[in-house]
């Protein structure tokens, strides 16, 4: 693999479709490499500390395009809470699909601390510390009950990210089963 620029670009994007869709714990770097075709030791050039350093740096990418991405949807969201859950909503399940169960649940975990640390920090700030702080707001402003934020944030992602695999089985369209969502989250069961 060449000494360049382009060279690590490659192996950062193959590593980062791997990661997204095995996790850490069943990537290896030598799936990485065959991706590649190229040898194993080649990868240490671009990371020399192996697969954790690859991961962080990879995971570390994801997020601060997921935080962007999140904060151009909410720029753009009118300012009540209904349209600000829509709008994050929407961003989530018109990307790739991202697993922040397994992210937090299992990836993270497996992780030496100093790269655990780094990768939580960067995972709460980019995807439930928006929500959390929306959550915060409509309370202040009388428009929604006392919940727990951070909870309602946590459960409320997960459900957003969960709806990829409910529209793949039962062919709806996703647009329409995140609105859904959020009138559950809003309104609640009752008729």
């Amino acid at each position: 693999m060449s000494d360049s620029s382009e060279a690590r670009e490659r192996v950062l994007q193959a590593a980062a479709a791997l990661f997204r869709d095995r996790g850490y714990l069943s990537v290896t770097m030598n799936d990485i490499a065959a991706v590649l075709n190229v040898r194993k030791a080649s990868l240490y050039y671009h990371a020399p500390q192996g697969k954790d350093q690859l991961y962080t740096e990879v995971m570390m990418r994801m997020l601060a395009e997921i935080g962007d991405g999140v904060r151009s949807a909410l720029a753009a969201a009118k300012p009540d809470l209904r349209s600000q859950l829509t709008a994050i909503a929407l961003f989530h399940v018109t990307h790739l699909p991202f697993d922040t169960s397994r992210l937090f649940r299992t990836d993270i975990r497996a992780l030496p601390p100093e790269y655990a640390y780094e990768v939580l920090m960067a995972g709460n700030a980019a995807i439930f510390e928006p929500v959390t702080t929306l959550i915060e707001a409509a309370q202040t402003r009388g428009e929604i009950r006392e919940v727990d934020a951070h909870m309602v944030a946590v459960t409320f992602i997960v459900s957003v990210q969960s709806l990829h695999e409910e529209s793949e089985y039962k062919h709806k369209p996703i647009e329409g089963l995140a609105d859904q969502l959020v009138r559950l989250y809003m309104d609640g069961l009752r008729a």
